[in-house]
C-alpha cells in the first residue's frame, strides 16, 4: 500500500527521548509521561493485573492480543506521517482503522510541520517528544496525538496540555488550531478522534502536578 505521504515532515528539537531530558546546564528533568504516571489513577491498572494473575497468565500474555491491532493501526499512522510505506495491514481490522483514520486526515487537510519533536521547558523544568504539529485547512498551527487504548482518559489530557506548553515555549506561537486526540482501540483498531479548541485548565493541573513532583521527593528525602 503506499503511504499518500505529507510533502512535509520535519523531525528536530532540543530534548534527547529515549535518554532523558535536560536542560542546558546539564540538568536532568523528568519527562512529561514521568509526571503524568505519577499522577494518574492507577485503580483500573491494578484490577487488570489482579484479574491476570487469577487467570494464570503473565502480563505480557494478556497485554499483546489485546493490543495488537491497534498497534498496527499507529505504526501504519506514523509511518504515513514520516512520509515512508504504509504497507499492507496484516488484518481487515487494521486496514478498517487506518482507513478510517486516513478519512480524518484528508477531509481536515492537514499538514505536517513537525513530527516526533523533543523538547525540553527551561521555564518549567520538564521535557516531553510530540507525536505531531500540524496545520490545518485554514493554516492554523495545532497538535496532533495518537493512542492506543481502551478509552480517552484524564492523564491523556494533562499530557498532551503539557506538550503545548513546551511547543509554545519552543517555537514561540500558539497552538491556534488546538488539539487533535486521536484513539484507535486495542482490539480492533476503531479509531476515535476528539478536538479540543484549548486545554487551559489541564495545563494548568499538570503545572500543579509538575510542583508536587519536586515536593514529593523533597518530603521523602526527610522522611528517609
Amino acid at each position: 500500500m503506499t503511504s499518500g505521504a505529507p510533502e512535509k515532515t520535519v523531525a528536530r528539537g532540543g530534548g534527547r527521548p529515549g535518554r532523558g531530558y535536560y536542560l542546558a546546564d546539564g540538568t536532568r528533568v523528568p519527562a512529561t509521561t514521568t509526571l503524568t504516571n505519577r499522577f494518574k489513577d492507577s485503580g483500573g491498572l491494578l484490577h487488570w493485573a489482579n484479574q491476570v494473575g487469577r487467570e494464570g497468565k503473565t502480563l505480557d500474555e494478556a497485554r499483546e492480543p489485546a493490543t495488537s491491532v491497534g498497534k498496527i493501526v499507529h505504526a501504519m499512522v506514523e509511518s504515513f506521517l514520516h512520509g515512508e510505506d504504509v504497507g499492507e495491514p496484516k488484518t481487515l481490522e487494521a486496514m478498517n482503522g487506518y482507513e478510517s483514520w486516513l478519512d480524518w486526515w484528508q477531509a481536515g487537510k492537514f499538514t505536517v510541520e513537525y513530527t516526533e519533536l523533543p523538547i525540553v521547558s527551561e521555564t518549567y523544568r520538564f521535557g516531553g517528544t510530540l507525536d505531531t504539529i500540524l496545520r490545518d485547512s485554514k493554516g492554523r498551527l495545532c497538535l496532533g496525538d495518537w493512542k492506543t487504548s481502551n478509552g480517552i482518559y484524564a492523564d491523556y489530557l494533562w499530557q498532551i496540555a503539557a506538550y503545548g506548553l513546551l511547543f509554545e515555549e519552543y517555537a514561540g506561537e500558539k497552538l491556534e488550531g488546538g488539539f487533535h486526540l486521536a484513539r484507535f482501540s486495542k482490539e480492533h483498531g476503531d479509531f476515535e478522534h476528539r478536538h479540543y479548541k484549548e486545554l487551559d485548565d489541564a495545563a494548568r493541573l499538570f503545572l500543579i502536578f509538575r510542583e508536587a513532583y519536586d515536593l514529593d521527593k523533597a518530603v521523602g528525602k526527610r522522611a528517609k
